[in-house]
């Protein structure tokens, strides 16, 4: 019996301590955060030309924000950039020079964290997707030709699973978040 209560609370103890732990690459906050400014709807219906900037992934270091290096860091930034190209469709264009009706698109992924497979795992999970990775993009769009500010957006997501054994990948919660960004900025 002695042995049997030994083991329940040393489990209890070990799964309490998983409870709460989620993997911050950059320290900052596992707060949502949401928003977005942008000009009238009409306005934005004056765009027909998206052009991407490059995608930066930056971390913070010491109170400053600062690209992180890395060959899996460019393959995000390329992915989050696909993602939005293949959004916009035939509204995304290659041509950066200023041009009535184009508008540049500049985002930062702020902050990123990764999934933890083995826990999200656990048999007898509480709270589902406790352990999914997620971003914080910073995004702003401004017009090619005057440079004024079409839209600021400042959004945190966590990604989500659909099955038990899907988006185990150490970045799936990070690109889930990238797909609906993408899909947003596509409806702007």
């Amino acid at each position: 019996m002695m042995r049997q209560i030994t083991l329940v609370v040393g489990l209890t103890l070990v799964f309490a301590s998983c409870g709460t732990a989620r993997v911050l690459n950059s320290g900052s906050t596992s707060q949502p955060v949401s928003k977005i400014e942008c000009v009238p709807p009409q306005k934005m219906k004056r765009y027909t030309a998206f052009h991407i900037e490059q995608v930066h992934l930056l971390s913070g270091d010491r109170g400053s924000l600062v690209p992180v290096e890395g060959r899996e860091v460019r393959d995000l930034e390329a992915t989050f950039r696909e993602k939005l190209i293949r959004a916009l469709g035939d509204r995304y264009t290659a041509f950066n020079h200023p041009t009535s009706g184009v508008a540049l698109v500049e985002i930062s992924i702020v902050d990123i964290s990764s999934d933890s497979a083995i826990l999200n795992l656990r048999p007898g999970m509480i709270v589902p997707n406790a352990y999914r990775g997620g971003a914080t993009m910073q995004a702003s769009i401004t017009d090619s030709v005057t440079g004024a500010t079409l839209c600021e957006i400042l959004d945190s997501r966590q990604g989500g699973r659909q099955g038990y054994f899907s988006g185990l990948g150490k970045w799936d919660g990070a690109k889930n978040a990238f797909e609906e960004w993408a899909q947003m900025i596509a409806r702007l």
